[in-house]
């Protein structure tokens, strides 16, 4: 489907000359990324990642798989992030067993009281989440019985939390989701670098603004501005200019205080950094323009979107991460 939508066309032996000069050391590699890639380009880079490269050894060298799904809970955020902003927790669901925020044990009834007491909250699966899977909205009017059929339905592992209230700047772009800002970081040589960054968006009205549900996303600039096209994550259909639902201008929005937000991923990531170095977070800004800190994905956390909208996710660094990572 991308292929179609973004015109992928052979490559001529100039560029793939270009690109094997680049990548000799790995070796052989798949040209049809390279062709997807440049595919917005007026002139030809060789260092974007080939998507196969990326997620079968880029990622495994910075990143220890199996430790990082073991510690990717977001019920454990609270222990892992005590003074991060991140929504507020009303109650919790940790191997079936009821908790409260401070993680003493409850019932299920103290649970949905908790939930009753705050009068809408977002549930989420603590694990094994990804593409907006075992997310649910719930709110007091929808009785208790509709919470317990979502917490049987998203199983033993469950947070409840506060919504967001996002600034202005990013709900206009669509109201009715959160919309969350996908920071990508690297820990190279003791220096905490952020790679790339994009947003993310509902559609359609949607409440979550992941690609799955038909969400778009559209690169963000350095000083926070946003680019100038969004595309879908499961066609790569793009819109220019405009939200397709709302008619939000994308370069009219400004993500506020960027650069705090750069600054809160750098200095939680080397918490992380015995099992991850390549790190990706999601936040979003709330209505008083200050950050808060939505999830953190340790491994595995999306290329495409970045250098779709973005360019060669490694940039000038490169050559030096695949002379690092086939060497070793």
């Amino acid at each position: 489907m991308k292929k179609e939508f973004f015109g992928m066309s052979p490559l001529g032996k100039d560029k793939k000359l270009l690109i094997s000069k680049l990548w000799r050391r790995v070796g052989k590699v798949n040209h049809q990324y390279f062709s997807l890639y440049n595919s917005n380009n007026k002139i030809f880079d060789p260092r974007y990642i080939p998507d196969d490269l990326y997620y079968g050894t880029i990622d495994p060298y910075f990143n220890r798989a199996l430790d990082c799904a073991a510690m990717d809970d977001k019920n454990l955020y609270d222990l892992y992030f005590p003074d991060a902003p991140q929504p507020l927790t009303i109650a919790r669901k940790i191997n079936g067993n009821y908790q409260d925020k401070e993680y003493r044990l409850i019932d299920e009834e103290e649970f949905i009281r908790k939930c009753e007491n705050a009068g809408r909250v977002i549930l989420k699966m603590s694990i094994y989440s990804d593409g907006g899977h075992g997310v649910a909205f719930w709110d007091v009017k929808m009785g208790d019985s509709k919470m317990r059929q979502l917490l049987s339905e998203l199983g033993d592992n469950v947070i409840a939390q506060e919504i967001i209230k996002q600034h202005e700047q990013i709900a206009k772009l669509h109201p009715s989701s959160i919309n969350s800002i996908r920071i990508l970081t690297l820990n190279w040589h003791n220096e905490i670098r952020v790679l790339s960054s994009i947003i993310r968006m509902g559609a359609n009205g949607n409440n979550v603004d992941n690609g799955h549900a038909g969400g778009i996303f559209v690169g963000i600039e350095p000083n926070g501005r946003l680019k100038s096209t969004a595309y879908t994550y499961m066609t790569g259909q793009r819109f220019w200019n405009e939200h397709p639902t709302t008619h939000a201008k994308f370069s009219d929005c400004t993500i506020p205080n960027f650069e705090q937000c750069k600054d809160l991923v750098k200095n939680l990531a080397p918490r992380f950094a015995r099992v991850s170095r390549l790190t990706s977070w999601d936040l979003s800004v709330d209505v008083e323009g200050n950050p808060v800190l939505i999830e953190v994905n340790l491994a595995y956390g999306g290329l495409f979107f970045h250098q779709i909208t973005n360019g060669p996710v490694f940039g000038d660094l490169t050559e030096d991460i695949i002379n690092e990572v086939i060497k070793k």
